[in-house]
């Protein structure tokens, strides 16, 4: 087994040396010889050597879209918190993002559909059972709210995500939690969702 492997060594040795010549044929380059920069080859039609390879786009690094406030009421108690989401967004994307709030520490006292001047059905129960929104709402629904407490806002809060608009609205019990709320709609668009 020794000698196996000390031939092995000897032969990748060999291969190294014979790879990178030997005496005067490996000379250091001399500035003349130097490999062109990217703009060096673009100015000289010399072709990128990478191609096929992926590369990172040369533009400045935008920050996320943030969600803005647009409106803010309280009647009976509540507060209510109506932002315009950085783009439009669909049913998809409502029930992963109600996923997400769970994941995240929501825990859920209420999810519910609906249309809106329609009936509002209740998914809880299924919720329960099945663990998983999408396994637990209908077919796609002009909006769906999801409600409970979330570690970000020390009262109940209900989220409302309404399909094919930029419209999301909080409601929260009592006031003064503007921070809160302010915090976790920002967390929700941020959220990666696959």
């Amino acid at each position: 087994m020794r000698k196996l492997f000390a031939l092995l060594l000897a032969l990748v040795m060999v291969v190294s040396l014979s790879a990178c010549g030997s005496g005067d044929d490996n000379k250091t380059p001399s500035s003349d010889n130097k490999t062109p920069s990217n703009s060096q080859q673009q100015e000289q039609n010399i072709p990128d050597t990478n191609e096929g390879e992926d590369k990172p786009e040369e533009t400045p690094a935008e920050k996320p879209a943030l969600p803005i406030l647009r409106d803010k009421k309280k009647a009976n108690g509540w507060t209510q918190y109506d932002y315009q989401w950085p783009g439009r967004y669909g049913f998809d994307y409502m029930v992963k993002i109600a996923q997400w709030l769970i994941w995240d520490g929501l825990e859920p006292k209420t999810l519910t559909t609906g249309s809106l001047g329609g009936k509002e059905t209740e998914h809880i129960e299924a919720w329960q059972e099945k663990r998983y929104v999408e396994k637990s709402v209908g077919p796609e629904a002009g909006y769906l709210g999801i409600g409970g407490f979330h570690r970000y806002v020390p009262a109940p809060v209900k989220v409302y995500f309404y399909n094919q608009t930029n419209v999301v609205r909080f409601f929260v019990a009592g006031d003064g939690h503007d921070k809160g709320v302010n915090d976790l709609a920002e967390r929700i668009a941020q959220a990666k969702l696959k």
